[in-house]
């Protein structure tokens, strides 16, 4: 066996992986700064501008009961004059996550 070869590959080795390591690291080091420069020029619209949704009168609500009370009755196959009686409307969590509202959506197909 040759072992100046094997010791030459070796050491050629470590010092390749060595050095993608820390050029790896500068490109880390460096990426928020990069991604820092191009933010700024990003335009924020002023949180003053949002406004909250309106609400209406009652008969919105009870319109909205009723459709709700009719899709359950529906998803149930049974029909609107059964027993069914709804006691209250929650609105579902905004930061579910996409697996979560997808898996709601085909359920209901």
């Amino acid at each position: 066996m040759d072992w100046s070869l094997i010791l030459t590959i070796t050491i050629a080795g470590i010092l390749i992986v060595f050095t993608s390591l820390v050029l790896l690291a500068v490109c880390v080091y460096l990426y928020p700064k990069i991604i820092k420069k191009k933010a700024s020029k990003v335009i924020v619209p002023d949180i003053n501008e949002y406004q909250e949704p309106v609400v209406t009168a009652d008969e919105t609500d009870e319109e909205l009961i009723a459709v709700i009370t009719a899709a359950i009755a529906a998803q149930e196959g049974t029909s609107y004059t059964s027993k069914l009686v709804v006691r209250s409307i929650r609105r579902a969590k905004a930061s579910s996550p996409v697996w979560n509202s997808i898996g709601r959506l085909e359920a209901l197909n």
